[in-house]
């Protein structure tokens, strides 16, 4: 008789042994959760950034391409090129991110977009291509 309850005693004694308990993280496995979604963000954030920049530079640069050939339509119309021009009066769709100084004349303008209020600058004229820079490859 004591035989068969020592038994079964063991038989529970190893079963709650054996049994886990997992009743939450510890702080260490915590702790090395938040260190590797850290280092995750320190390598996305740059990537992703520099991705925006590089959009708003393709999307600045095909701006000032697309002011240069409606600024060379507008004056093959045979219309004057008009004095403190901005892009409206040549047809330019508006766009509230890119702003458009227009400068010079028939046979030597400059086109300098801007998007919002960072630097990134793009120029053309009537003889020279799309160039990245501060200034106007053309004299105006």
């Amino acid at each position: 008789m004591f035989t068969s309850i020592r038994r079964a005693m063991t038989a529970r004694r190893d079963a709650l042994l054996t049994e886990r308990k997992d009743e939450g993280f510890t702080l260490i496995e915590l702790l090395i959760v938040v260190l590797i979604i850290g280092v995750l963000a320190a390598i996305a954030v740059p990537v992703y950034l520099s991705t925006v920049d590089n959009a708003r530079k393709g999307t600045t640069e095909t701006a000032a391409a697309e002011a240069r050939t409606s600024v060379l339509a507008y004056l093959a119309e045979g219309n004057d090129f008009p004095t403190g021009a901005d892009a409206s009066d040549f047809g330019i769709p508006a766009n509230s991110d890119i702003s458009y100084v227009i400068t010079g004349g028939a046979n030597d303008f400059c086109i300098t977009t801007r998007w919002q209020d960072s630097d990134i600058r793009y120029s053309a004229g009537a003889n020279t291509a799309v160039q990245e820079g501060d200034s106007c490859a053309v004299a105006s």
